[in-house]
């Protein structure tokens, strides 16, 4: 059997709401971003593996026949998200003080890894607990822990705090996926620019999740926050550059500049975009594509930020630039994509401000790249103001409209 990465996963307080031992089925409830997240660990192949202490069937609280339901349940209420997990350890056997299989020990976790062929220098442990990490510690899984309780966090990050290595204090469940999959898939042919401008409050939930083997490339527009300070912070081995001039654009054609990887991504900094997509849209350009965008527009995408009448405004500028191109976007005005670096040979780009991006699709197209749209869901911004002006910069994106269809 080949070896598979997987993550094992605490059920209480991780996964779902602590359940006393007279709960019902119908009492399980998983806790907030645990569908999405476990959903990002399943499209990207990791083994999803449930390893759950049971003491209460051994005293007798309760029985495997409602344990079965209360897992059945957990199943249903997850492939409500597209997710699932593949496999459920517990022990049930014998009283806690003879138990060498429940965590912190490791007898259920050593079964699972036999089980599943699973290579543990690949693998994670997520859980709320520090028994979960003391379990990860024993098999040489990274420790990922999701805090269940402030006492349990604060004994983590006091000074009395037990020894163990810790990977990673997450916020959520999502986010602990998030950095899992940041640190677990390889990303070494991908430059990633990252625009900011007084996105200090922000970066924190950005910087973390974006791929760790990829070239970072954080441009600075003049920020009088401690934008550049936190982005050092953060990621140590980014590059940080500083504009000159202005303008989204500008700072875009500056990090391209810099960029040494096969592919660039480009992303914002105020929390809008989700890290995991950026593996989807990459995966296309090793196949391939020359460019990969992001649309709002197409089933399976979204957006929290942008009211009615940006809304409209997009409609109308995607359709006059499908009648004159004869193109076929549906999201013109979204500045998530990526693309081949050598792709910018046949774009010559010249804009300054958000209009790039729209300078972008209109001359991948003249130049008969290869291209393709996927569903991207867009937050809102987490903290700040946005920059984005819509008339002002509406019609800017018109103007580049009407330019690279007239004069180009």
């Amino acid at each position: 059997m080949s070896a598979n990465k997987a993550v094992f996963i605490d059920r209480d307080g991780t996964l779902a709401r602590d359940m006393p031992y007279c709960s019902r089925p119908e009492d399980f409830q998983l806790l907030p971003t645990v569908g999405n997240g476990l959903r990002l660990l399943n499209e990207n192949g990791f083994k999803t593996i449930v390893i759950t202490n049971q003491s209460g069937i051994a005293h007798g609280y309760f029985d495997e026949e409602r344990l079965a339901q209360i897992h059945a349940k957990m199943q249903h209420d997850m492939a409500s998200y597209g997710a699932h997990v593949d496999a459920i350890y517990y022990c049930p056997h014998h009283p806690q003080e003879e138990c060498l299989c429940r965590k912190p020990n490791t007898g259920m976790l050593e079964q699972a890894i036999r089980d599943w062929g699973i290579n543990t220098d690949q693998s994670y442990f997520i859980g709320d607990k520090y028994l979960d990490i003391q379990a990860a510690n024993s098999m040489g899984c990274k420790a990922v822990i999701v805090p269940s309780s402030e006492p349990e966090l604060a004994l983590l990050q006091g000074p009395d705090a037990p020894s163990g290595r810790i990977d990673f204090i997450s916020r959520d469940f999502i986010s602990a996926s998030r950095w899992v999959l940041a640190t677990a898939i390889p990303m070494d042919d991908v430059s990633i620019i990252i625009p900011t401008k007084n996105e200090e409050q922000n970066l924190q939930y950005v910087l973390p999740y974006i791929p760790h083997s990829a070239e970072v490339i954080v441009v600075d527009g003049h920020s009088s926050d401690n934008t550049v300070r936190v982005a050092r912070e953060l990621r140590p081995e980014a590059i940080v550059l500083h504009q000159k001039r202005s303008g989204k654009g500008d700072a875009l054609k500056l990090g391209f500049s810099h960029a040494s990887r096969e592919f660039i991504v480009t992303f914002d900094a105020d929390g809008s975009f989700l890290p995991g997509e950026i593996y989807r849209f990459i995966q296309p350009l090793r196949l391939g594509y020359d460019l990969i965008k992001g649309s709002r527009f197409m089933p399976g995408g979204g957006t929290l930020d942008m009211p009615l009448t940006r809304r409209l405004g997009n409609q109308g500028l995607t359709t006059v630039a499908n009648m004159l191109y004869d193109s076929h976007y549906t999201d013109l005005v979204y500045g998530f994509h990526a693309f081949r670096r050598d792709a910018l040979k046949r774009i010559e780009l010249h804009s300054d401000g958000f209009e790039l991006d729209t300078e972008l699709y209109l001359r991948a197209c003249k130049a008969g790249l290869k291209i393709a749209e996927l569903p991207s869901f867009e937050n809102s911004r987490i903290y700040g103001v946005g920059k984005l002006r819509s008339l002002r910069d509406g019609s800017k994106i018109l103007k580049t409209i009407l330019r690279e269809r007239f004069n180009g």
